[in-house]
């Protein structure tokens, strides 16, 4: 019965809303550098079968500002984020849970300390740049072959005492680069312990 917010954009012209009570014109994101069509509103209580409608997905980044001009970093190109090392952000709000997750493995009860968590993803981050710098060439398959096997090889030297199956989504997510994301939001923004470390110092504390 909200009478203001649930506007949604949709692909009609005014002759075909005539009979559609709740309705105004406005400027809809093209999601091309910021550029706007325009482009009508109808209130989500008129939208009828066989509509047509915009939605733009709900997606969040993060970035830790140690500097004031570290601000000037966050910014985007055809809705990335420019920086190659940030490349996967924006994320999908949905993403979260993932992230989540990945969290609990990394950092759970039988996951890695802090040392050996921010070794291995300055070490697979490291190489991922250098080696890509190397090349030249951002569709090098030999080079993404290399890799591969290089974080493949790096977690298993890591001592995780993980199942299989949370092996290949630890493997998955360092290849794309994933998990630097995931240790940079909660360990460095969010100031997240790993439960090892948080259960020692509650045991040190009694």
């Amino acid at each position: 019965k909200d009478v203001w917010y649930p506007y949604v954009f949709i692909a009609a012209d005014e002759a075909k809303l005539q009979d559609r009570r709740r309705k105004f014109k406005g400027c809809r994101p093209t999601g091309q550098d910021g550029k706007t069509e325009p482009c009508w509103l109808v209130h989500a209580a008129e939208l009828r079968k066989g509509d047509r409608v915009y939605i733009s997905p709900a997606r969040f980044d993060f970035e830790f500002l140690d500097t004031t001009a570290r601000r000037f970093e966050v910014s985007y190109h055809d809705g990335k984020r420019r920086a190659p090392a940030k490349r996967n952000r924006p994320y999908l709000l949905d993403d979260l849970d993932r992230f989540q997750t990945l969290w609990k493995q990394i950092a759970g009860e039988k996951g890695l300390p802090t040392s050996q968590l921010k070794a291995l993803d300055g070490l697979i981050e490291a190489k991922r740049e250098s080696w890509r710098q190397g090349t030249g060439n951002e569709e090098d398959k030999e080079y993404d072959k290399v890799f591969a096997r290089f974080v493949c090889d790096a977690l298993k030297t890591a001592g995780w005492k993980r199942k299989p199956e949370d092996f290949e989504t630890l493997y998955q997510a360092a290849l794309t680069g994933e998990l630097h994301d995931v240790v940079e939001l909660y360990m460095e923004i969010l100031k997240r312990r790993p439960e090892q470390e948080r259960q020692q110092t509650k045991e040190d504390a009694s």
